[in-house]
């Protein structure tokens, strides 16, 4: 799964703050600054430097808890706080809901809810192993190579392993439960009604088939603007591109597309493609 970096502002912002700063190299004739543009540009660029402020503190803050944590000798079985703080350390800054301005692509906003992990499959209950969130950590996804969070050590995730495992499981909470569909497909559901595109010199692979080691860094490309069509254009272009996925479908601002340089011989569903979103096309005509 992508996550969108870190910093994205509103596009009304970025455009006073472009405006402030030609204004100071140079002034229009006939066009005095507007003072109350000015001022609001300047309370939301405040504003902003406020929250950045708050986040590095808060950020330093967790930083110094759960080095804490993960020095105990001998390791001690976590709490449902000391869980939560870990989680915001390594997966806050795209998962927890004060980064709510920044897009990713399963909208999961709420890793500091346990109770909506539960809920939502992504944490199961008495099985750690099973679960979708040590799994995509154990798989080396999350956090992913390309973003600048740490990776989570090994230690780590284990005491995470074993607080699952000390839960109780649903189906002992109410007596009978019946799961007659993912969890996920709720999430699903909400997606826009949009159908894969033709385009030439590529097939779709179907709903949750990705090639082969798709989605860890290295092997993509991104193309920036959102475009598609571009996206389709450069991968026919390029003798190493195998593959597009595409993102634009989901009408969320910051999702494009990305050019897959690896291998596509063996597509595949893994354990977090239903939930990405994202729609793979394989190339399968010689490059332009």
């Amino acid at each position: 799964m992508r996550v969108q970096r870190r910093g994205h502002q509103r596009k009304h912002l970025a455009m006073a703050l472009l405006w402030l700063s030609s204004c100071s190299s140079y002034h229009l004739p006939n066009a005095p600054p507007d003072p109350e543009f000015v001022a609001a540009a300047r309370a939301e660029q405040a504003r902003v430097d406020a929250r950045v402020q708050s986040e590095v503190a808060l950020r330093a803050e967790w930083q110094q808890q759960v080095l804490a944590i993960e020095s105990e000798e001998p390791p001690r079985a976590l709490s449902e706080d000391e869980l939560v703080m870990v989680l915001g350390y390594y997966c806050g800054v795209c998962h927890f809901p004060q980064k709510i301005d920044v897009s990713s692509t399963d909208g999961l906003f709420y890793m500091n809810d346990l109770d909506e992990l539960i809920a939502t499959g992504k944490v199961i209950p008495g099985d750690g192993e099973r679960s979708r969130l040590v799994q995509r950590v154990r798989l080396g996804e999350m956090p992913p190579v390309q973003s600048a969070e740490p990776p989570m050590p090994t230690a780590t995730l284990e005491r995470i392993v074993d607080y699952i495992d000390s839960l109780v499981p649903l189906a002992e909470q109410a007596a009978a439960v019946i799961e007659v569909e993912p969890p996920w497909l709720a999430e699903a559901r909400k997606r826009p009604d949009v159908p894969p595109v033709e385009a030439e010199c590529f097939e779709y692979l179907g709903d949750w088939i990705r090639c082969e080691h798709e989605g860890n860094g290295p092997d993509t490309v991104d193309i920036p603007g959102g475009d598609l069509d571009r996206c389709f254009a450069t991968c026919r272009e390029r003798s190493d591109c195998v593959a597009v996925t595409d993102y634009t479908w989901l009408k969320a601002p910051g999702l494009g597309c990305y050019l897959y340089l690896s291998s596509c011989d063996a597509p595949s569903t893994g354990v977090w493609h239903e939930e990405d979103g994202g729609r793979q096309y394989r190339k399968t005509c010689s490059p332009d």
